[in-house]
């Protein structure tokens, strides 16, 4: 066996920069976006003329699909029962960029693989779509 000496500096120290997976570019919020997720979590998801949104797993029971783009809360919790911990923060100005929107991303940690979504309206929407990405990506 080789013995292997490495050397550590505040120099060498977290000096790369970590790979980050930018994801939920298909993603659209409100509405559209609940129900993609209710889609992701195995629901039959039905739309109505009125623009209301129903999904059910089967038979002939219908709820209204959950609002996860305004309840980062709901999402955040249903991320915690697939093991994810969520990290939202909102989104810099790119250097010469003239035409900039606001939003947030949010930052996750899935088979140590780091995930950013795409910038997002509200801290909200930021959370649903990292829930509707972590459901979608393939773990394997």
């Amino acid at each position: 066996m080789s013995n292997v000496n490495k050397e550590y500096s505040d120099t060498t120290l977290g000096t790369q920069e970590p790979q980050v997976t930018v994801v939920g570019s298909e993603f659209v919020p409100g509405n559209e976006g609940n129900a993609m997720i209710s889609q992701a979590r195995g629901y039959h998801v039905m739309r109505f003329p009125n623009g209301e949104a129903y999904h059910t797993r089967g038979g002939y029971l219908m709820e209204l699909v959950p609002d996860y783009c305004g309840d980062s809360a709901m999402t955040c919790e249903l991320l915690e029962i697939l093991g994810v911990a969520l990290m939202v923060l909102p989104a810099e100005k790119p250097k010469g960029v003239r035409k900039f929107e606001p939003g947030f991303s949010a930052f996750y940690e899935v088979d140590n693989k780091l995930y950013a979504t795409v910038p997002m309206p509200t801290e909200d929407d930021a959370c649903a779509c990292a829930l509707w990405s972590v459901l979608g990506v393939s773990h394997d």
